[in-house]
């Protein structure tokens, strides 16, 4: 099993995670060649704007990433909550060395 210290964090991003990432701490840049999501302008945010999700039906799109500045999962999913002014149930993980899927599956409009 691979120790708090070994993990390596990444976010997903796309939409305004990119462009205005506020208090979201990387310690990297942004990459491009992220896994290919089903990422479409699908919801009204609470500012108005249409706002890109993820919706089942979309064309699969790849997204970006970048490594967390955070090595501790409890931390980076703090910031990212933080960053997105949501509660921790709408966000999920997946730790890829073990091939488990550990997080509620995510709600999809």
């Amino acid at each position: 099993m691979i120790g708090v210290s070994q993990l390596k964090i990444v976010y997903l991003g796309w939409g305004s995670l990119i462009w205005d990432p506020r208090n979201l701490k990387i310690k990297s840049e942004w990459y491009y060649d992220g896994p290919l999501l089903p990422v479409e302008f699908a919801r009204i945010s609470r500012n108005g704007r249409l706002t890109l999700v993820l919706y089942q039906y979309a064309e699969k799109l790849p997204v970006l990433w970048a490594y967390s500045h955070y090595n501790e999962r409890s931390q980076a999913i703090e910031n990212l909550k933080s960053r997105e002014e949501t509660n921790e149930s709408r966000i999920g993980f997946c730790q890829l060395a073990i091939i488990k899927k550990i997080a509620k599956p995510f709600q999809v409009f």
